[in-house]
């Protein structure tokens, strides 16, 4: 009985979705001032260092490859395809994540949206003053995106309490089979 106890809430632990989050991998990219710029981090915020990333185009072709430094960065202003373009963050021991670029993110501000081309063309509003906005926006999209891939304690306890609803089930049939099914 305990032995089978003992096998049922390691499976179920195994299940958790949370266990399985604790070191997953993701990478963020942006385009800013013609440059793709990443970070790569695992769950948590933690940086990805020395991580390889590559470049491939839609053809699966490898276009560039690169290393994250210590704080997860990296810089990529190799080939530009007029298609999209993937990201592929890789460790050593397994962990995976990719990023997908289309033509149109690539394009940059002038190219992809006809708001920022005429600001660049506006004499009023220099080009460093759309560069520092870009910076801003990026800076922006890469805390959201960490804020969404966080592991919040609601999360935590939500799994634990998934855990204890299927023991309990598992509690209520054994007591029911040992009534004879009643």
């Amino acid at each position: 009985m305990k032995k089978r106890l003992a096998y049922v809430f390691a499976v179920l632990l195994c299940l958790s979705s949370s266990a399985a989050l604790a070191h997953g991998l993701n990478v963020f990219v942006r385009t800013e001032g013609g440059v793709e710029k990443g970070n790569a981090y695992f769950t948590g915020g933690v940086p990805a260092k020395n991580v390889k990333v590559q470049v491939v185009d839609a053809a699966g072709q490898v276009l560039g490859e690169m290393e994250t430094d210590a704080e997860g960065n990296f810089t990529y202003s190799g080939k530009r395809p007029a298609g999209p373009v993937t990201f592929v963050a890789s460790t050593p021991d397994g962990h995976r994540a990719e990023s997908k670029l289309d033509g149109a993110e690539r394009a940059g501000p002038a190219q992809a949206n006809p708001v920022a081309a005429e600001l660049v063309h506006d004499e009023t509003v220099g080009a460093p003053a759309v560069a520092s906005s870009e910076k801003q926006l990026g800076e922006i999209q890469v805390a959201l995106d960490r804020l969404e891939q966080r592991l919040w304690l609601r999360d935590v306890i939500g799994g634990i309490g998934y855990i204890f609803g299927l023991a309990g089930l598992w509690a209520l049939w054994k007591s029911r089979q040992g009534r004879g099914g009643q």
